[in-house]
Parts: C-alpha cells; sequence; structure tokens
C-alpha cells in the first residue's frame, strides 16, 4: 500500500511540476523542483521501509547476505541511488478495479531484469478459504454457511470469493538476487500478518538474466544437432534432389505435395473425410486456446463467468472428446483398406504393420522433443521470456524433462505409465499416439478373423472391444474416483491429474469410438444401403438430435452447477457418452456416403480446401502446445477477458502461427518421413517415376496398409 502510494505521489508531483504557469516555462527550473519533490518523498519511502523492515530483515530466518543486500536497497532508496530506485520502480502496485477481478500488475519484468543484481518475482497474495472442496470451479461457489459474512464488502465478493482457490493476487517484485523467494516469503508474511490479515502469501518464479550467459547443456547439444540435422537435409535434399536418400528432403516437392487439393487417391471411399478432420483439430484447438491461458494474466477476471456463459462457451463443453473423432476415423480408414485388401497377410505382415506405424510417428515425436528443449531452454528464455516463464501453464520443467524422459515418449509409453501425483512429463500431446499405437494391436485381434475368412467373428470383437471399453471406462472411474468427465470449467487440481492419468490418457477410454469406426467400415461397405427408407432417416436423425442434447445437456448441468448429479448416473454417462459422441460423426458419415444429403453439403465437405488441412493434424497438435505456452511464458502485460480480445485479438493469432509453421514442420519432417517408409516398402527400383508423382498419399491412417497391398501382390 506504501509503495502504492509513493508511486502516485511521485506521479502527481511529476505532473505538477510540468505543467506551464506562464507561456514561457522555465523548464530547467521545473526539472529542478521535480528532482527535490523526488528525492524528498523517495528519503520519506526509504525511512518508512527503515522502520517498518529492518526489524523483519534482521530476522535469524534470513541470510547475512540478503539481509545485506535488503538493507543496501533501504539505503539506496533513501538516498536516491538510481539502480534501487530503478528497482522499486519495477514493483507492481495495487491496480484499480479490484472489485471486479483486477487483482495482477505484474510492474516492470524489463526494467528489472535489464539490472545487474536484481531478480525478478512474482508475489502472490490470497485471502483464506473454507477447505478445498472436492470438486472447485468457476461455477461453484462457496456454501453460504460456511461463508455468511453480511458487511457489504463481503456481500458483493461471495459470488467470486472462491475464485481464490485457484487465481492469486499478483503483483511483481524486483529484489536482490541474494534472497530467496522463501526469505523474501517469510519477509512478505510477516508484514503482511503484521496488519492482521492472514492471508496465503509467497514468492516464487523468480528469474534473472545470466551475466555471462547460460552454459550450453549436453540435452541443448543433441537438440540443436538434430534441428540442423533436419534443415540441412532440407537443404541438401533441395539443391540434390535426385539423390537416392536426399531427393526424399526436397522441400519444395514436399511443400507442393502437402499443398495439393487434388484426391490422393481418385477412387477413394471417402473424399470427405478429411472436413471431419480438419473441424475436429479445429475444434479441439479452440478448446486449448480457452483452457489453456492462465487466469492470472488477466484483470477484470470476473467478467470470465459471463464470457463463458455464451454460445462458444456452451459449444466447447464436450471438446475433450474432440480426439474421438481421430480415433472413429482411423478405425474406420484401416478396415476400410482392409476389406477390400486381396493380398496375403501374415504375422510378419503384422509386425511390419506395427513398426511401421511407429516409424511414422517416433520422427515427428524426435524432433519435437528437440524443439520442445531448445524453444524452452534459459537461452530463449533470456531473449524473449516474461513474468511467468516458470508457470504451469508455460514452460515449466520441460527441458530439462524431456532430456531425462525422451525415451519413454519415443517408444510409447510415458502417458501410459502417468502417475497423478508426478506427471514427469516432457510433453502432452503425444498420449494420443500411444493410446493408437495401443489400439492398432488390438485392431490386429479384429482383422485376423476376417483374414482367415470368418467376418462375422471380426465383427463380434469388434462389438467386443466397444462393450468392454465402456465397462472398463466405468469401473476405474469407479475405483479410482476419477472424475466422469473432464470439467473445463473447474480449476486445475488433483481432481484434474487424477482423471488424464487414468481416464484420458488410457486406451480403454478410446477403444469404443476406435472400434464404432471399424464396424461404420463393415457397414459402408455394402452398396446397397442398409438404412434407407425416409422413415427410418427421420428416426436417425431423431436419435442423433438425442443424444445431442444428452451430452451437452449433462455438460451444460454439470459444468454451470445447475445441479448434482449422482454417482450412478455420472458413471453410465461417462462410460457411454464416447459412444453417442461417435454416432454424432458416424451417421452423418454414413448419410453422406449414401448421398442422403444435399448435393451442395456434399461438395462442401469434399472440397479441396480440407486437404492440405487435414494432413498436418497430426503436426498442428503439437504445435498449438508449444505456441500456447510460448505465448503464456512471454506475455508481459495482462490481458482483458473479453471475447474480442481473448478470440480474436489472442487466440486468432496463435491458431494463425499454429497452422503456419504446422506447414513449415510438416514439409521438412512429416513430408521426408512418410517419403522414406515409402520408398523403403517400394524396393522396385523407379524412385525417380514415384517421387515425381504429384498425388502421393499422405494420409495418416493408410501409409502402412497400402504399401502392405503393393508388397502382397509382389509376392504373389
Amino acid at each position: 500500500m506504501v509503495k502504492s502510494m509513493g508511486n502516485y505521489i511521485l506521479i502527481w508531483f511529476f505532473l505538477v511540476s510540468i505543467v506551464p504557469l506562464n507561456c514561457e516555462p522555465d523548464h530547467l527550473q521545473s526539472w529542478k523542483n521535480f528532482w527535490s519533490i523526488s528525492d524528498s518523498a523517495f528519503r520519506k519511502l526509504g525511512n518508512y521501509f527503515d522502520n517498518q523492515l529492518t526489524p523483519l530483515i534482521k530476522s535469524e530466518s534470513i541470510s547475512s547476505s540478503c539481509q545485506g543486500s535488503l538493507l543496501k536497497f533501504i539505503d539506496g532508496i533513501k538516498n536516491f541511488d538510481i539502480d534501487s530506485v530503478r528497482m522499486f520502480d519495477s514493483w507492481g502496485k495495487l491496480p484499480s478495479g479490484l472489485l471486479f477481478g483486477s487483482w495482477s500488475d505484474l510492474g516492470s519484468f524489463d526494467q528489472c531484469v535489464s539490472l545487474e543484481n536484481s531478480q525478478y518475482c512474482l508475489l502472490t497474495g490470497s485471502m483464506p478459504l473454507p477447505s478445498k472442496r472436492q470438486h472447485e470451479g468457476l461455477f461453484i461457489p462457496l456454501d453460504k454457511s460456511s461463508f455468511n459474512l453480511t458487511d457489504p464488502l463481503s456481500v458483493h465478493l461471495y459470488p467470486y470469493a472462491h475464485y481464490f482457490h485457484n487465481v492469486n493476487l499478483t503483483f511483481g517484485v524486483c529484489a536482490p538476487r541474494e534472497c530467496s523467494p522463501q526469505e523474501m516469503t517469510l519477509i512478505a508474511k510477516s508484514l503482511i500478518h503484521s496488519y492482521g490479515l492472514q492471508m496465503k502469501v509467497n514468492v516464487d518464479l523468480c528469474q534473472h538474466r545470466a551475466k555471462s550467459g547460460n552454459q550450453i547443456l549436453f540435452r541443448e547439444y543433441v537438440a540443436l544437432i538434430i534441428i540442423s540435422t533436419v534443415i540441412a537435409l532440407n537443404i541438401f535434399g533441395t539443391i540434390y534432389s535426385t539423390h537416392p536418400f536426399l531427393g526424399h528432403f526436397n522441400f519444395p516437392l514436399n511443400w507442393s505435395k502437402l499443398l495439393s487439393t487434388t484426391n490422393n487417391q481418385p477412387n477413394r471411399s471417402y473424399p470427405f473425410i478429411e472436413c471431419f478432420k480438419f473441424f475436429a483439430m479445429i475444434y479441439l484447438i479452440l478448446t486449448h486456446v480457452g483452457w489453456a491461458f492462465n487466469h492470472n494474466s488477466f484483470h477484470s477476471i470476473f467478467k470470465i463467468q459471463s464470457m463463458y456463459k455464451g454460445i462458444l462457451g456452451y459449444s466447447l463443453l464436450p471438446s475433450y472428446m474432440g480426439s474421438e473423432v481421430y480415433f472413429l476415423m482411423t478405425g474406420l480408414e484401416l478396415m476400410t483398406f482392409f476389406l477390400s485388401f486381396k493380398g496375403k497377410f501374415t504375422f510378419s505382415s503384422a509386425i511390419s504393420f506395427l513398426l511401421i506405424r511407429w516409424a511414422r510417428f517416433v520422427t515427428l515425436i524426435g524432433f519435437y522433443i528437440s524443439l520442445y528443449i531448445l524453444v524452452f531452454s534459459d537461452h530463449v528464455r533470456d531473449l524473449v521470456g516474461g513474468p511467468f516463464w516458470s508457470h504451469l501453464y508455460s514452460a515449466t520443467s520441460i527441458p530439462g524433462t524431456c532430456g531425462e524422459r525422451w525415451y519413454s515418449h519415443v517408444l510409447l509409453y510415458s502417458h501410459l505409465m502417468a502417475n497423478p501425483d508426478n506427471w514427469n512429463l516432457c510433453m502432452m500431446p503425444d498420449w494420443f499416439l500411444q493410446v493408437d499405437f495401443i489400439l492398432a494391436f488390438m485392431f490386429l485381434l479384429v482383422l485376423w478373423p476376417l483374414r482367415m475368412s470368418h467376418k462375422r467373428l471380426s465383427i463380434s470383437v469388434a462389438m467386443f472391444f466397444i462393450f468392454s471399453g465402456s465397462v472398463i471406462l466405468g469401473l476405474v472411474i469407479y475405483y479410482k474416483s476419477a472424475s466422469p468427465t473432464w470439467l473445463p470449467y473447474n480449476y486445475v487440481n488433483q481432481q484434474l491429474a487424477v482423471y488424464l492419468a487414468y481416464v484420458h490418457s488410457q486406451p480403454y477410454t478410446h477403444m469404443s469410438p476406435y472400434f464404432i469406426g471399424v464396424l461404420l467400415a463393415f457397414v459402408l461397405q455394402s452398396k446397397d444401403p442398409i438404412i434407407k427408407r425416409k422413415i427410418h432417416l427421420r428416426f436417425m436423425w431423431l436419435l442423433w438430435f438425442i443424444f445431442n442434447t444428452i451430452i451437452f445437456g449433462y455438460e451444460f448441468y454439470i459444468n454451470f452447477n445447475i445441479g448434482t448429479m449422482s454417482s450412478t448416473v455420472s458413471i453410465i454417462y461417462a462410460s457411454f457418452s464416447r459412444i453417442l459422441w461417435s454416432f454424432l460423426f458416424a451417421w452423418p458419415i454414413y448419410c453422406l456416403h449414401y448421398g442422403f444429403v444435399p448435393d451442395g453439403l456434399y461438395r462442401f465437405t469434399c472440397s479441396g480446401f480440407f486437404k492440405p488441412m487435414a494432413r498436418i493434424n497430426l503436426t498442428v497438435l503439437f504445435m498449438n502446445e508449444i505456441i500456447i505456452r510460448m505465448r503464456n511464458a512471454t506475455q508481459i502485460y495482462i490481458a482483458d477477458p473479453t471475447f474480442f480480445n481473448t478470440f480474436i485479438s489472442i487466440g486468432t493469432p496463435v491458431i494463425v502461427f499454429t497452422y503456419a509453421l504446422s506447414f513449415i514442420v510438416s514439409s521438412m519432417v512429416d513430408g521426408p518421413s512418410i517419403s522414406l517408409v515409402k520408398s523403403y516398402l517400394k524396393k522396385d527400383g523407379k524412385y525417380d517415376e514415384y517421387l515425381k508423382k504429384p498425388n502421393v498419399n499422405l494420409n495418416n491412417n493408410l501409409i502402412s496398409s497400402t504399401q502392405l497391398e503393393k508388397e502382397s501382390s509382389k509376392k504373389d
């Protein structure tokens, strides 16, 4: 408070001193007056610090080096030492709009870290609240019985008091480097408690700029070598485009393949499927934009509730199931291929199928691990980092974890062994690939009876997996006491960690959509539609509407705290909601396939625009996390949580940069890796002819299966 008053007094006297009192003011005298007033104000401020802080600083719990640096800082304030004044000037102050949720002032981050012996930290404080309940979120206010105050201030703040479970009063603090965060926390607590406020206070996320630069670590050398190698291969591949190996890295050619709007396979069964993939990814990206922003980086946070209570907020409620669309598509495409596959499929073919699928993923994972290590390194932090660089939603411990745990991501098992008490993960998006790989194993169990001419058995196994996936999911939720859904408007807590570890990132959760896609392939195999009478079509659309209502109704009811839902109902919903969600996409696919939609809609879904956009979906999934984390890590201003600012000024650039960089990375990494896998399988000596084909298929699911057919035909 004193610091804030000192700043306001300083600004006031500055303005008074420079206001012209006549037509020809004496500017030199005005600057002298400004100095005199400033010097006097800081002497008084230094004396106040001396009286209030010196006894706390001289505590036995404060190290001698910290004591000396703080006493030197106070003495510098008294004597107007410019570095001490600049350090004080870098502090955040009490912001306007406190009663409307403006609880953060980051101060001057750049000024603080530019000082030689200073460090920038975030001081956070929150009012004490009743013990946390199992669920805490934006729309779950405190029980009135535990907050039965009647004064005007408490009555006004009651609808938002529960925010303190997740959002803090946050201020930038510029302090001497000799003081540890623990020592500054102790001093801040003692000062706050001396006023009778039992606030929770913490000083953390401290950072400074290394005087002689940061040491290049071994993991950074390795990551730099990998990234540099990829870039060099693309340069030489472009120059020596006819070389048998380097030619796969011909960047202009891979770029043209990526941007091609023609069908890679003229006789494809589902030319509209890229439309579904594109919109599913956009749905996920919008969700990440809405969920992954740090609320401490906004002012007027009381407006967040009203922002989410709009059409966009409603539509994003079940978006945690957006990934199920891809599992549905994967099962559909793979089984569609094998239903028309005429070659032999032996045990060695199955092993090849899995190895090729792993090879397809591992190159991209390895590249992004290297990118994470470099982008979130201390070197980049010192160049572009902001106050929240080490925040949970920013860089946190990504480089170190990637350096230590890279092999668990490359071998596709890191998320399968996730512990909600200690994630220890390098990156999050690859959970999708790990689940996909496990489901590919299970897919072979469905495929094997089909290859033995036991089609009904194959269908029965797929149906068993659909049912068993739902049952296992319900049992896990029950025995692990996990949340039945993501609950996006709840705060990040242990409950979410349990859900992510035991539900969201596990294969059994996604078995039902995957094998519904497999069953859909059997249904669409028939030239004559199974369902074609108008009355039956209308009934199916009625079911589609009912399932939509169930999903959005439940999510609305739970997330906006309309009431409580029994645990039995919640577990049943969690177990079977993904089956309902899969139907919401499977039925439109059925209608598009058999022409039960207007011609204009069919032409739109088959538009060439969706083809290049869908080809980069895997890259987008990884790049989006980097862009959002970097946005949070480099932010040095407090944003306004309005729809326009959040989704236009912030969200749109995030999406644009995500897709733009994904096109580049896909052409440099994805395209060459796919081309190399195909070339390895081709083995027919016609490399030049193959490489120059403009319609080389880049579909993620059919890379291995298409080549299996060619390989098998050669053996025959």
